[in-house]
């Protein structure tokens, strides 16, 4: 749809702008709720325009609609089988569109 997505560090929130530059919505506050944020790093589109933000601080990553709306978490701080320890990064399967 061309929007922008923000990732604001230091404010723990993820704003989004049209390809106008006009914004849009703003969400996100610190915390380890869902919706919540601690250092969210980076984000990337799904394949349903939802978006998967890695909340390196909290050590998860979490899917929001593309209005802002929570979907679901996952991860926890570890070293095992679905553990995460500040991810930073994801990358998105071009072949099914999985993450």
């Amino acid at each position: 749809n061309g929007s922008i997505n923000v990732i604001e560090h230091q404010k723990n929130k993820i704003s989004v702008f049209d390809k106008e530059r006009n914004h849009i919505l703003s969400f996100g506050e610190m915390g380890d709720d869902p919706s919540q944020f601690n250092y969210p790093y980076s984000c990337i589109l799904g394949n349903k325009e939802d978006l998967i933000v890695m909340d390196t601080g909290n050590h998860r990553f979490q899917v929001f609609d593309q209005f802002g709306n929570f979907i679901m978490a996952s991860g926890k701080e570890g070293n095992e089988f679905g553990q995460f320890s500040s991810p930073r990064y994801a990358t998105r399967n071009h072949f099914n569109g999985q993450y």
